[in-house]
């Protein structure tokens, strides 16, 4: 009878272990989601940030426009839960953006560079992106 009581203790606690490991690695496994998704969201930025010549922001509907001389690009829409970019959805929580061109802030238009704020301010997350102006920037 001893034995059996024993038995049952531990398994109990054994059971009870597992949930605790379970719950751990479920927010290991989200957080490494989240990790993964702010950077493939980074990388997109830096490669179109200096792929293409232009870069304008429309602050009225929230998307950034990246295109070149051929007239080829592509849109980010800035949405308050994800960010979309041509038909790929980057499911992140966007707080503040800011928008630079010659190390000044501006509200929308050219830039140069860009902060985006992303997740929630426990647990915030900075990503700044930047490129250099060639010189037919300042001709227009």
């Amino acid at each position: 009878m001893v034995v059996l009581v024993i038995t049952l203790i531990v398994v109990a606690l054994a059971f009870a272990m597992l949930n605790l490991v379970q719950k751990q690695m479920g927010g290991i496994e989200k957080n490494y989601e989240n990790g993964t998704t702010i950077q493939q969201l980074r990388q997109a930025l830096w490669i179109d940030f200096t792929k293409y010549a232009e870069l304008r922001y429309d602050p009225e509907n929230s998307k950034l426009y990246c295109s070149n001389e051929m007239h080829e690009g592509v849109v980010y829409t800035f949405e308050d839960t994800f960010v979309l970019r041509a038909s790929d959805t980057l499911a992140i929580p966007i707080g503040a953006k800011v928008f630079y061109f010659d190390g000044l802030e501006v509200a929308g238009g050219t830039i140069d560079a860009m902060q985006l704020r992303i997740g929630m301010e426990a647990n915030e997350k900075t990503i700044f992106v930047y490129k250099n102006n060639p010189a037919v920037t300042y001709m227009k």
